[in-house]
């Protein structure tokens, strides 16, 4: 599977989110068909990629779905799913950034 859809893939499941077929194609700059094919398999971690009018993903059996599909919205379009994308990015980068902080400050020697 490529790895830009991989990534999309891992973020919508991190975090329980359903975007439309159509809108993950457009952050990849590729086709609905060519996600469908690039997805692969119906399973689990994949279905929170779903149809705009069902909100279910396509040709996926319920078992084949994720248990809290259902319970979750769908992210409104292409540009809201880019943002929610970049906010994680941002918040991933300042938790990587504080850890870095607290190792640097720890050591520190004190002076008697």
């Amino acid at each position: 599977m490529d790895s830009k859809v991989q990534r999309v893939l891992d973020f919508l499941n991190r975090n329980k989110l359903r975007a439309t077929y159509r809108d993950v194609a457009g952050v990849l700059s590729i086709s609905p068909q060519s996600l469908s094919l690039l997805i692969g398999p119906p399973r689990p971690e994949a279905s929170w990629v779903v149809n705009n009018e069902t909100g279910k993903p396509s040709g996926y059996t319920e078992l084949q779905c994720h248990p809290n599909l259902r319970s979750h919205d769908v992210i409104s379009d292409e540009e809201d799913l880019r943002r929610k994308m970049r906010l994680e990015i941002c918040a991933d980068s300042i938790k990587i950034n504080s850890a870095e902080s607290l190792r640097w400050t720890g050591n520190i020697k004190r002076r008697p």
